[in-house]
This record gives C-alpha cells, structure tokens and sequence, in this order.
C-alpha cells in the first residue's frame, strides 16, 4: 500500500514484508520469497479462532493458538483450493517442516502469542456467586452436574433438560450418553444450537462404549464454518468435513446416517453432505449422546 500511494517503505512497521505492488499491476510476477506467512493471535470479529498460517508453493499449514492446544493443519492448495482434507496426518514430514518453519519465522520477528491457556474472550473473573452458588465460568452461569438421569457423563460442567432440548457445558471435552438397543444402522436427525462465543461447537456422538476414543462424532465448527464428521478423540488425526453457511445465533439441523453395508456415516445439513468412511468396522452403536470441545450447546433430538 505504502509503494501504491508513493510513500517509502517503513521497515519498523511491517519487519518482514515485501511489497506486493508489482504483482497486482502483473499478477504472473513472480514474489520474491520463499514463503508467505500470516499471524494473528486473536479472536477475529468473524469468529475465527487465534492462528497463523505458511504457505510455501502449493502447501499451506495453519496453526491454531486456542486455548494453547497448538493444533495444525495441513492443506495442498492445488488440489484443495477449499481447504476440505486435513492432510497433516498422511504428511508428518511436510507438516513438521513448515510447522519448525513457521515457528522459527514467528520467533525472528518476535510474535506475539496469546497468554498462556488461550483465555477466549469476556472470561469470568469472579470465580464463584456465593448469593446463589452456582459456579461463573467462560461458559456462563452454571450449576455443576454430577449426575443425570439415564446418561452417562464424561468431563461435564453440566447438563439440563427443558421439553426435548438439552443443555450441555464443559470446560474440556464433555459427553452424556445414553444407552440404546444394539444397532448397526442409524438414522437419526438432530438440532444443534452453539450458545458460547469463542470456541462455538457441538456434535451428535454414537459408538459401541463410552469411551471417547471408539466415538464417533458428527457436528460444526463454528469458527471453521464446517459440517464435520471425526472418529475417536480429539484433535481428531483425520476428519471429514464441508464447508457450511452458518447464522450467528441460528441452530444447525444434521441428519446423520450410518451404513452397516458400506461403512459410511453421512451428514446433512441442506444440500451440504458430508460423506465419511470409518476407518475400522464398528461392531455395534450402543450408546447416542452429545459433546462440546471447551464451550456450552444445546441439543434437540427431532
């Protein structure tokens, strides 16, 4: 911008940058550097999550700062302009290398990163409200569950009913399941509403136990805008997933599906589908229930 308006460059602000002037009056220029970076260790107003992102030729990996879980993903842009397959698990060398490549080029401009635990915004300070003892957490005002009537709690801050809608909070990674008649199919349609700010997400979950490693789960990602499908726990090593049109506020209605012939469990939402194919046989859905990854959603089965 400052090459475009005729003014000289101004090294103190932009550290590393190169200007890009050429390339937009000849956009076949070539740019003079090996990679491009991105850095921004915020919450965005677009509901993105704090990140950063390389991109050198066709690959791109992007780094996620939340809650400092340091999660990346790995995407070749010249097959997967959407960034729909996560490829840092069938590529570790790629991934670790610009991963090492991204950290070394945050530490020569000294980046700043968010404070240790990625504190999402507008956190509670006040830990407690002794006047009604209940509990004020980043997932709002709650009263701790510990049990709850035909379901089976993992990791839960709580869980409420109100008619067919529940209400499900953790500060980790919190499941209720309940138990079911043995089935190898499945058919089953669900709303799922995200109630918190930073992270927002909320998954149908069904598998053989309750552990969480033999679940299988399917839901959205509010700050990725996608329609998800993943086995096991997460970060998830690969998961499915499309891109989905999100209204702050609106809940997602997913009809999920699961193949006893093929294998396959299918998502839909609309004309989004998401199509995934289990990596081993699952012998037996036991148990349907819910999860949340750090936030609060609610959930009514249709």
């Amino acid at each position: 911008m400052l090459e475009l308006a005729g003014l000289p460059a101004r090294p103190e602000q932009h550290v590393d940058g190169v200007s890009l002037a050429t390339q937009l009056r000849d956009p076949k220029t070539p740019v003079k550097r090996d990679a491009l970076y991105w850095h921004f260790p915020h919450h965005s107003p677009q509901g993105g999550p704090p990140s950063g992102a390389v991109r050198e030729g066709n690959w791109k990996l992007i780094e996620f700062f939340q809650d400092g879980e340091n999660r990346v993903e790995l995407y070749d842009l010249a097959a997967d302009t959407s960034e729909k397959t996560d490829q840092s698990a069938t590529q570790p060398q790629k991934t670790a290398a610009l991963h090492q490549k991204l950290r070394a080029w945050q530490k020569s401009v000294d980046a700043k990163m968010p404070p240790p635990g990625g504190n999402p915004p507008n956190r509670a300070r006040n830990p407690t409200a002794p006047s009604t003892g209940k509990k004020i957490t980043p997932l709002g005002k709650v009263t701790i569950t510990k049990k709850f009537a035909g379901y089976e709690l993992e990791n839960v801050e709580f869980l409420s009913k109100a008619d067919i809608v529940f209400e499900l909070a953790s500060k980790g990674i919190g499941t209720a399941l309940r138990k079911v008649d043995p089935t190898q199919t499945l058919d089953y349609t669900i709303e799922i509403n995200p109630r918190n700010g930073h992270p927002a997400n909320g998954f149908f979950a069904f598998g053989p136990t309750t552990k969480d490693a033999d679940l299988i789960k399917c839901g959205v990602f509010v700050s990725g805008k996608t329609l998800s499908i993943f086995e096991g726990i997460y970060p998830a090593k690969t998961k499915t997933q499309e891109r989905l049109i999100l209204e702050p506020g609106k809940p997602v209605t997913i009809r999920v599906q699961k193949s006893a012939e093929t294998g396959t469990v299918t998502a839909t939402n609309g004309k989004i589908v998401v199509r995934h194919k289990l990596s081993q046989p699952l012998p037996s859905i036991n148990y349907l229930g819910y999860q949340v990854i750090r936030t609060r959603s609610s959930f009514s089965d249709q």
